[in-house]
């Protein structure tokens, strides 16, 4: 509970706000649970045409899931809703659009969502053509996003300073503590994430190797995953 004191003089939090941070935590305890079923499901049922629908929207719900995630984000920095931890500990104000948006991936909660984005829009393009390799390779690649969507909804970063929630009533600070200023660069804007693309491409071929170990199939697989390979290291 916060003190009631400490927080006279302060505005109310827009409702939609707070509902948009409740969506954010809701996405990604969505994603952990759709991904896990959609790596059980691959381990337990080995035929391809065996209920082919859940397989791929419970692999692609969890992706959504993800981006979604990153949207609400983005949408409370660019608002300045400072009654959420994460905002006001690396945002202010006056800070411009663009380092609102680079601002959002500055701490570490942003950045393991951001891995998790680049991971998951690069498994939604490479398991159409992951042919006989694909149970075990959406198995390995929906447990690593079901990691990632697990640690972002223990470590979320849509929690609320406690201090500014009395009762039922949440306050928004004046201004947040700011983005650093060694940050302040448009290099911050560009370079993370063409970072974390590489990261996330890199997860394609790390389920394509472990795919080829679980099917015995250690040779046919190389022409497959040489595209990703290159793309991650491009």
């Amino acid at each position: 509970m916060g003190d009631a004191a400490a927080t006279s003089g302060l505005s109310p939090a827009p409702a939609w706000c707070l509902g948009l941070g409740q969506a954010g935590k809701i996405v990604l305890i969505a994603g952990t649970v759709l991904f896990l079923i959609c790596a059980l499901i691959n381990a337990v049922d080995r035929s391809e045409a065996s209920r082919p629908r859940l397989k791929r929207w419970t692999f692609g719900l969890g992706t959504l899931s993800i981006f979604s995630a990153l949207a609400i984000l983005a949408v409370l920095f660019v608002n300045d809703q400072f009654e959420f931890n994460y905002v006001a500990s690396h945002s202010i104000q006056d800070l411009a659009i663009p380092y609102k948006f680079a601002a959002v991936w500055s701490g570490q909660q942003g950045s393991f969502l951001l891995w998790a984005t680049t991971s998951a829009l690069f498994g939604l393009l490479a398991v159409r053509g992951a042919g006989i390799y694909r149970r075990w390779f959406l198995v390995i690649y929906a447990l690593f996003l079901a990691v990632l969507c697990g640690i972002l909804s223990y470590e979320t970063p849509f929690d609320l300073i406690p201090d500014f929630v009395v009762g039922s009533q949440v306050f928004m600070p004046v201004r947040g503590l700011g983005l650093a200023a060694s940050l302040q660069n448009y290099w911050v804007v560009i370079h993370p994430p063409v970072i974390f693309l590489g990261f996330g491409a890199l997860t394609v071929p790390f389920a394509y190797a472990l795919s080829a170990i679980l099917t015995g199939d250690i040779v046919l697989w190389a022409r497959q995953v040489r595209p990703w390979a290159l793309v991650s290291l491009s």
